[in-house]
């Protein structure tokens, strides 16, 4: 090839170049423009919401901004910053946000917060699962002589595999001279670690030091067992998993605050932890636990875990409520992983026995007993 054909050779991919560019920045332009678009969007949304919740300066202008007061739980409270205020939560009609307002005896709203562990399910999102209220407290929490505000609010649960359709979010807000505050680290134990059931439990773990921490963060056996977490010896047994080896099944509980708090492990030879369950779900209390076993159910040929329980919770009327449910987890090559689909199809009753449970998920995978 002679120097003149390089020399248009490389003329012309230049120009194709340079034509391409400008398309390919227009494209880019357009992608960045609509996702401003939809970022303002976003934004005017918020900005909205923010002008009404900052726009509430009296009682009256709580349903004026679009906001639904929680009527049986508003209360008479003393409180050493503001004196005896009318404590109301009110919860936002298109969003779902909680707010918690603090009115003097004239009415006007001396304090107000929408700031709380709630308003935080759905991340970066401003409509949250908010369903409303479901216990609150007013004492003092750490010691300094002020009433805090122990907040217990009930979200709605989208996932169907689990019966108990609503799960609880704790919170804590701590008086001082200029309001209140709320320590991040504290709510996030709290509900990261299930101590978000009643109010008891979360005064337990904030006020008397008391935690389920170590049933997530233990090591071993030994450790799990000097922090007060109680073995159920007539269900603990070791079994050979396929994947995982020699291992002990070690179902047990932890008692706090009037809850039986039900947790299952795989303990190796050695004495370590490798596997951890939470069975409860979203449940209270773990009534009765009923069985154990390890079964193959998808015809893989590795051992599966199934639990089979009868848990509790408070309901509507703050009266309990036992349910009867079990959980299925399969073994795979890393491990375990907990069963989302057969639940939908195959509720559990309270008659319900362990084979009838095992029979009835084998035949969902299609294989017999």
């Amino acid at each position: 090839m002679n120097i003149e054909n390089k020399i248009m050779i490389n003329i012309s991919f230049f120009l194709l170049i340079g034509l391409l560019l400008p398309l390919h920045c227009r494209g880019e332009e357009q992608r960045e423009k609509v996702y401003k678009q939809e970022q303002g969007f976003s934004k005017e949304l918020y900005e909205d919401y923010k002008r009404r919740f900052d726009s509430i300066k009296t009682e009256s202008h709580i349903a004026e901004n679009g906001f639904r007061k929680i009527e049986d739980q508003i209360f008479l409270v003393e409180m050493q910053t503001f004196g005896e205020v009318t404590f109301i939560p009110a919860l936002d009609r298109r969003f779902n946000r909680l707010a918690l307002f603090l009115s003097d005896e004239d009415g006007n709203i001396v304090y107000k917060t929408e700031q709380l562990e709630t308003n935080s399910r759905n991340r970066g999102e401003l409509y949250q699962p908010n369903k409303g209220i479901a216990a609150v407290s007013f004492q003092d929490m750490n010691g300094d002589g002020m009433i805090d505000i122990v907040l217990i609010t009930s979200c709605m649960n989208k996932d169907p595999s689990y019966k108990r359709r609503t799960y609880n979010v704790g919170d804590v807000l701590f008086q001082n001279e200029r309001g209140f505050y709320r320590d991040w680290r504290l709510s996030d134990k709290i509900n990261r670690f299930s101590m978000n059931k009643s109010i008891e439990f979360i005064v337990s773990f904030v006020r008397d030091g008391y935690s389920t921490e170590f049933l997530y963060t233990a090591t071993t056996l030994k450790e799990l067992e000097e922090n007060g977490f109680q073995i159920e010896k007539d269900q603990c047994y070791w079994r050979q998993f396929e994947k995982m080896g020699k291992l002990q099944v070690v179902p047990g509980t932890m008692s706090l605050a009037r809850h039986s708090v039900f947790m299952l492990y795989l303990i190796n030879e050695q004495g370590y932890i490798v596997w951890s369950f939470q069975p409860m779900g979203e449940y209270d209390h773990l009534y009765a636990l009923k069985g154990v076993t390890c079964r193959d159910i998808d015809g893989d040929g590795l051992k599966d875990i199934i639990v089979l329980m009868d848990l509790s919770y408070l309901g509507e009327e703050e009266e309990p409520v036992v349910q009867a449910d079990y959980s299925i987890y399969y073994q795979r090559t890393g491990g375990f992983y907990e069963d989302k689909e057969i639940k939908e199809s195959i509720p559990c009753k309270e008659e319900d026995s362990m084979e009838g449970i095992v029979e009835k998920a084998r035949e969902y995978w299609g294989w017999g007993v």
